[in-house]
């Protein structure tokens, strides 16, 4: 989703899903898998801290979010496990989305 506040941070965010794509099918002939988390809010450090020079970020976060809360950093953690793991061996050039039902 657009964010009028962070244009370049969405520009980077589709980047990084075009360069997995790309280099998934690049190398994939090598039996080199490549994927990526997109991971909607977590409760991490960077959170916190913009929480404090943005009061209310959390709830606002959250709104937008199906789940109705934040990620906690090992349930993102636990989804690089499975993408790592030999259960998602038929699994390239994904963009796992890690959000709660979050649409950012």
């Amino acid at each position: 989703m657009g964010n009028p506040e962070l244009p370049a941070y969405g520009a980077m965010k589709r980047a990084v899903n075009s360069l997995t794509e790309s280099a998934a099918v690049t190398y994939g002939p090598e039996g080199i898998r490549v994927n990526a988390i997109a991971p909607s809010h977590t409760t991490t450090e960077m959170i916190r801290t913009w929480e404090e020079n943005s009061p209310g970020l959390r709830e606002r976060l959250t709104a937008h979010t199906p789940l109705g809360r934040a990620a906690d950093p090992e349930e993102i953690a636990q989804a690089a496990a499975w993408l790592l793991s030999d259960r998602s061996s038929y699994v390239t050039g994904t963009i796992l989305r890690v959000d709660g039902g979050a649409r950012t």
